[in-house]
């Protein structure tokens, strides 16, 4: 006589009534949220704002949240709210840094590129071979690329915080000592885009300039129904500094992101879209008149700076937080101490 070792219904341990209501509660709270998210998409477009995108991915882990211990929520509420802050107060920084009158350079990142391309100029020859001033696919697909700096990072922020809370840590350490070391050198050494060196000063020639004399890096998003976020884009643009562009943050961040997800990804087809973003990235910025590649060289190497300091100063400061907490704040430190 055999005895069975396949478990029935009836021996299976039940769900505390407690933790399925729980779960009852956050599954209508996910299903309302991702109903206003599409509302929010179907009358106002897709948000390119920093803060909007920020607020919609804070909104996602509250809700995700919702039935787990208070401690959850509370430490959702102590990471993102500085963080949030610390944002908006680069915003306001890098607008701010016009404002110092500090000469702009135009020739010397004209003579680095031409040295490093043994006289040609990046941006001049692929404008000349694939602009066209009716947007096509290859304005579409550059746009995506483009606008894909105002929201990938943070959703990569919300997805570490959600599953990997010390790479979290790490991660936006690293994306707020980029953002002001950039700032910093925004207002010290203000530098034009290339845009800005054919329309202002007729240093180099480009086919967009021909036009308007402005830049047209989301142009390809009114061909797929995005005007919105091509107007939106373009309103944050022209408030902000037009000046800063060594180093280039949309390539720094672009290699940031491929950095942090890279010994995450297992999968060769994923590790392929990591190494061609920031690749993608920065033949974007080039052919948009944004940026020279010795802008977005000059990105790459804040990021692999921030990633050592961040890396070399970690124990440090993290036994320095530690001793703080303990002798100021032990029990908050404690409740907010992830399990």
């Amino acid at each position: 006589m055999t005895v069975s070792n396949r478990r029935t219904t009836a021996d299976m341990p039940s769900e505390p009534p407690q933790s399925g209501r729980r779960s009852t509660l956050r599954g209508w709270a996910i299903s309302i949220y991702c109903a206003a998210v599409v509302v929010m998409l179907a009358t106002s477009g897709i948000p390119f704002d920093r803060e909007t995108v920020i607020l919609v991915i804070v909104g996602a882990l509250t809700v995700l949240n919702i039935g787990r211990s208070k401690q959850e929520i509370a430490r959702l509420l102590f990471d993102w709210i500085p963080f949030t802050f610390v944002l908006l107060a680069y915003d306001i920084s890098r607008g701010l840094a016009h404002r110092l009158d500090r000469p702009v350079a135009y020739t010397p990142q004209i003579d680095a590129e031409k040295l490093l391309f043994f006289g040609n100029m990046p941006p001049t020859i692929l404008q000349r071979h694939f602009y066209n001033y009716e947007p096509r696919w290859l304005d579409v697909i550059t746009s995506v690329i483009y606008i894909s700096h105002f929201f990938v990072p943070f959703v990569i922020a919300g997805l570490l915080w959600r599953r990997d809370w010390a790479s979290w840590r790490a991660y936006t350490t690293r994306f707020v000592a980029i953002s002001f070391i950039a700032v910093v050198f925004f207002a010290a050494f203000p530098t034009a885009p290339p845009w800005a060196a054919a329309k202002e000063r007729q240093l180099i020639e480009l086919e967009l300039t021909k036009l308007d004399g402005k830049t047209h890096s989301t142009r390809g998003l009114s061909v797929i129904g995005l005007k919105g976020g091509q107007s939106l884009i373009d309103k944050n643009k022209a408030s902000a500094n037009p000046y800063a562009a060594i180093p280039s943050l949309h390539s720094a961040f672009s290699l940031l992101v491929s950095i942090t997800m890279w010994p995450r990804t297992k999968r060769r087809w994923g590790r392929a879209v990591l190494v061609a973003y920031p690749i993608a990235m920065v033949a974007t910025l080039v052919y948009g008149g944004e940026h020279y590649v010795v802008d977005a060289i000059a990105g790459f190497a804040l990021v692999w700076a921030a990633v050592r300091l961040e890396a070399r100063t970690r124990p440090r400061r993290l036994a320095w937080w530690k001793a703080k907490g303990e002798q100021h704040w032990p029990a908050a430190l404690a409740y907010l101490r992830p399990r």
